[in-house]
């Protein structure tokens, strides 16, 4: 082999310790992405990157302590390009507080100008604790209006569509076969394992995660000790509630079938009674041995839950 080629395969996809793998990603910010490590990343068999752009407008950027601007995110999406990374995503934020629905167009047309394999948009939440809802609790911002957010995510949609991003679940839009792997897992809560500190797990139907500080979690890992903070065993009743909140967040719903054999028949068939309501008035329905939200049941997808549960 010449000097270049292992690189050039790596580029490829052919070449890498872990190029069997289908999906293996990397989140990155555009304000520390360099063409050097996106290579390093390649050449480690990553195969997919989703950059942290989160908005396209410098004021929106400053509100949420972001230290990017918008031609950074565009350098950091070339160099991934370079790199050799054909499938990209990007992360997005909207109902920002002083958001519009023309500036949120304005962000989602120069997101998808650099044409993204898939693209990730999540409605703000003003969550406990965070700098914004001290804000909001200070009265120095106002959230966006129901109204304004529905547009958002409407127009969302609209133009994912029209750039040929197909809705996979309530706010993730990708090209056909460019669905997030990982993330449908947690979707369908199927078990999963986490490695490194912090890092959660599902498996056998435990939950837990592991010690938060990197150096308490290398001291217990090196003793032969267990790293977990946490773990709590799931019950049915709440493993089959927590799988219909995330799977009901899937276009393609939930599979009866699986629900059956994962949670027995006399599980389903209770289920089902507590839908049928929700199917009689619209935001609820049961196609092709699917249960899923209609679009009506879209934005009131956590109360449906509620009435599932």
């Amino acid at each position: 082999e010449g000097p270049h080629e292992p690189r050039e395969r790596s580029e490829r996809g052919e070449a890498g310790p872990l190029a069997h793998v289908p999906e293996i990603t990397c989140e990155a910010n555009p304000e520390t992405v360099t063409i050097a490590k996106l290579r390093t990343m390649r050449e480690a068999s990553v195969n997919r990157v989703s950059i942290g752009a989160q908005s396209f407008s410098e004021s929106e950027l400053a509100l949420l302590g972001r230290g990017h601007s918008p031609e950074l995110t565009e350098a950091a999406v070339e160099a991934a390009r370079e790199a050799g990374f054909e499938h990209l995503s990007l992360d997005l934020i909207y109902a920002l507080p002083g958001q519009t629905v023309e500036d949120w167009r304005r962000t989602l047309l120069r997101a998808l100008a650099l044409e993204p394999e898939h693209l990730s948009a999540y409605g703000l939440e003003l969550a406990d604790g965070t700098p914004l809802h001290a804000r909001w609790e200070a009265g120095e911002i106002a959230p966006v209006a129901d109204t304004e957010h529905l547009a958002m995510r409407e127009l969302t949609r609209e133009l994912c569509a029209e750039a040929g991003l197909q809705r996979y679940e309530i706010s993730n839009y990708a090209r056909p076969g460019c669905e997030c792997a990982h993330s449908i897992t947690y979707w369908r809560n199927e078990p999963y394992i986490g490695f490194g500190a912090g890092a959660w797990s599902y498996l056998d139907g435990v939950r837990s995660a592991n010690l938060r500080e990197p150096a308490a979690y290398c001291a217990a890992t090196e003793a032969g000790g267990s790293p977990r903070e946490f773990a709590e065993r799931l019950d049915p009743d709440d493993a089959l509630a927590e799988t219909l909140m995330m799977g009901l967040r899937m276009t393609a719903g939930l599979s009866l079938e699986a629900l059956e054999l994962r949670f027995g028949e006399e599980r389903l068939q209770r289920l089902l009674a507590r839908a049928a309501p929700l199917v009689e008035i619209g935001l609820l329905e049961v196609r092709n041995g699917h249960l899923r939200l209609t679009p009506e049941g879209e934005p009131l997808h956590g109360e449906v839950c509620v009435r599932l549960a």
